[in-house]
């Protein structure tokens, strides 16, 4: 029997979100209210939908990708939490982690594993690399050793995560592409975001910083398809074996 295990499922929390910027707030009315309600739900409804169209076994839910104070994190995690309890062969959870502040990350990603069960951490980016970091941080940046150095002893994955679009991106990214008050426009986004955006170069930082190096036993959990790295690992392999700057891995 094949036990199928969903890795890029997300959860809504039912509370206001609020963030340092209201230029990174999520355009969560983008979202239709019918997929809103089954967002916020963990519980029968979901528990159904997991039956179709592949009758999958587990979900691994985290929060939607958002820009957020690590106390606002400290608090998502813990209403996951809270709601997987019930279901604890359906549902396993990763922590959202801020990006505010690397040391934080870590300390999150400690507690949520050891006291909350969950079963990795996920961390945000943008176009423009860690959504939130301070001086516009970057993932490979040494102060984010501290939570890779957390999930390399506790053998869980971090995943990398695009941020859900902002209202901004709708209008300057996508808008464009579409007739005017496309009735399709809100679904794509809100459904293909992700998928547009995400790139192996958040990967590729890592690995040519020499992340895996310092910590060989990091998993690093990617959506959209791997960031396209499965159908680029040849040409990706010969650049870097073209380039002597560029340590063999």
């Amino acid at each position: 029997m094949t036990f199928l295990i969903s890795t890029s499922e997300f959860y809504l929390s039912p509370d206001p979100l609020t963030t340092r910027d209201p230029s990174t707030q999520p355009a969560l009315n983008l979202i239709s209210h019918n997929i809103l309600t089954k967002l916020k739900n963990i519980g029968p409804a979901r528990i159904r939908d997991l039956r179709r169209p592949h009758d999958t076994n587990l979900q691994i839910l985290s929060h939607i990708p958002v820009d957020v104070s690590p106390s606002t994190c400290r608090r998502l995690n813990d209403t996951l939490a809270s709601q997987i309890h019930f279901h604890p062969d359906r549902f396993a959870a990763l922590a959202l982690l801020s990006t505010w502040d690397p040391k934080e990350a870590a300390a999150e990603l400690v507690r949520c594993v050891a006291r909350k069960k969950c079963v990795g951490g996920m961390l945000v980016f943008g176009a423009e690399g860690m959504q939130g970091m301070q001086g516009n941080g970057k993932v490979w940046d040494r102060e984010m050793d501290a939570v890779w150095s957390v999930a390399e002893r506790f053998n869980v994955p971090v995943a990398l995560r695009v941020m859900f679009p902002t209202r901004g991106q709708v209008n300057t990214q996508y808008e464009s592409f579409f007739p005017p008050n496309s009735p399709v426009l809100h679904s794509l986004v809100t459904n293909l975001h992700s998928a547009h955006t995400a790139s192996p170069f958040q990967v590729l930082a890592l690995y040519t910083a020499g992340i895996f190096d310092r910590f060989p036993k990091l998993k690093i959990l990617l959506s959209s398809n791997g960031h396209s790295i499965p159908t680029l690992l040849p040409k990706i392999s010969a650049l870097l074996q073209a380039n002597p700057s560029i340590p063999p891995g």
